[in-house]
């Protein structure tokens, strides 16, 4: 067996993994690279693996640094099937579309070629097998496995195990616990070797109430008649927020008909894909039929009417995309309301190096955004247990509950949370072996 580190090894973005038994190859992820420039420059280099000798893609879930280069795959010469849970294909053909009008777009505006177009997404999204949790797949002689992780609707936890009883997990992205949202984080019960997530290696969560901080948070600016802007994610944090919204106003721990603007076409899709599958929600709001909808809620599906906004006087709450302010309608919110000491922004997510977000949550008092500066007079605040990213503690105790581990690849995470994990690790638990793979780097996996 052997494993090629593809992306995700020393950076939280571009997850990609070369999985050789025998003669049969699997790729578990392919996604972007996302942050810096530099970062973003491996999108483009060219492939050291021939995608036509590939024979499958397992893929964890849908979010962009995960499934983004699967196009370029298909692009390249890959035919075989990608496997996922139905709502990660759904999820993973509205963020493909996506990526690749943004792709489009960066062609026109900076005269560049894009890494794939939408036909590249269309034959894509034609190789999608879906399958479902706890149901065992075989695939020539390897075995696999999806579980749910936890993270986002639809997301998993993969097992593969070989004909000689070898195995290897990939966890994915772990969830917090306990999400909001979906159900708790499921773990396998032993394995081999496992490669694991470590974003927020070397941190906890603080030890806060999320939804009382929301509540708080909404009522200062309901009380000031002021705007509040909140960058988010179109999968999984939107639609937490939405639904805690609804939650807060029919306890009227905030005022039912305070305006709420949700601002981003992605999100306002994806919330659709959440509704239609809201039996896979947690307890709290699977019995929910409209899980989404609050009073006073207004959906923004036109330029035209996201322009319109700023017009509504006195307080009101603007979702909107990108969720590190990267691109989208959020930008034109932000040249609006930065300038304004009125006004707050709310980051309730991850914020990359080198991103607007980043900029705003480190102080800075000035921003560029599409050539112009703005003064930055608002409040800058944010909620850091509304995570759909598992802390350290919860990804130690995800971890013991695996036994019979040879070794640990920490990926997903910058090397400073890998190293204080791997310290963790190695204080807590057994585990004989633990390594921090470097980008492109193969290990033969021996037990």
């Amino acid at each position: 067996m052997k494993l090629k580190f593809l992306g995700a090894a020393g950076t939280v973005t571009g997850s990609g993994y070369l999985f050789t038994n025998d003669h049969t190859k699997f790729i578990i992820d392919f996604g972007m690279f996302q942050g810096t420039k530099e970062e973003e420059s491996l999108n483009t280099r060219p492939l050291d693996f021939l995608p036509s000798e590939v024979d499958a893609v397992l893929l964890t879930h849908a979010h962009l640094d995960h499934c983004g280069r699967l196009p370029l795959l298909v692009k390249k010469g890959f035919r075989g099937p990608i496997y996922a849970t139905e709502v990660t294909q759904e999820l993973a053909e509205i963020v493909l579309f996506d990526s690749a009008k943004i792709a489009l777009s960066d062609q026109e505006n900076k005269l560049i070629n894009p890494l794939y177009t939408e036909h590249d997404v269309v034959e894509t999204i034609k190789l999608f097998k879906t399958i479902d949790y706890h149901e065992p797949q075989e695939f020539k002689h390897l075995k696999f496995e999806y579980i749910n992780a936890g993270h986002i609707l639809g997301s998993a936890s993969i097992k593969i195990t070989t004909p000689q009883n070898q195995s290897i997990i990939f966890s994915g992205d772990i969830g917090a616990y306990p999400d909001l949202l979906i159900p708790h984080t499921e773990f396998f019960e032993n394995a081999n070797f496992v490669v694991m997530e470590s974003t927020y290696g070397g941190r906890a969560h603080p030890n806060e109430n999320p939804i009382e901080l929301f509540a708080e948070h909404l009522n200062s600016a309901d009380a000031t008649k002021g705007t509040l802007l909140i960058p988010a994610f179109a999968i999984q944090k939107t639609q937490v927020l939405l639904c805690l919204i609804k939650e807060l106003k029919a306890q009227k721990k905030i005022r039912p008909d305070l305006p709420v603007f949700l601002d981003s076409p992605m999100a306002t899709e994806t919330t659709k894909i959440y509704a239609d599958h809201s039996y896979l929600f947690n307890d709290r709001f699977q019995n929910d039929s409209t899980p989404f909808d609050s009073p006073a809620l207004n959906v923004a599906l036109r330029n035209k009417q996201s322009s319109q906004i700023k017009r509504t006087k006195g307080a009101k709450v603007i979702i909107a995309g990108s969720g590190m302010m990267t691109g989208g309608r959020v930008l034109s919110h932000a040249k609006e309301y930065l300038p304004d000491p009125n006004a707050s922004v709310l980051f309730v997510g991850y914020q990359a190096a080198e991103t607007l977000g980043r900029d705003l949550k480190q102080g800075a008092t000035e921003v560029k955004i599409d050539s112009q500066k703005y003064p930055v007079y608002c409040k800058i605040k944010e909620i850091n247990s509304l995570s759909s990213h598992a802390d350290e503690p919860h990804l130690l105790n995800w971890l013991k509950n695996i036994k019979n581990i040879n070794t640990l690849f920490l990926t997903h995470g910058d090397d400073d949370s890998r190293i204080k994990l791997a310290s963790e690790v190695r204080r807590k638990l057994a585990v004989p072996e633990i390594i921090l793979p470097k980008l492109n780097e193969e290990i033969n996996l021996e037990v």
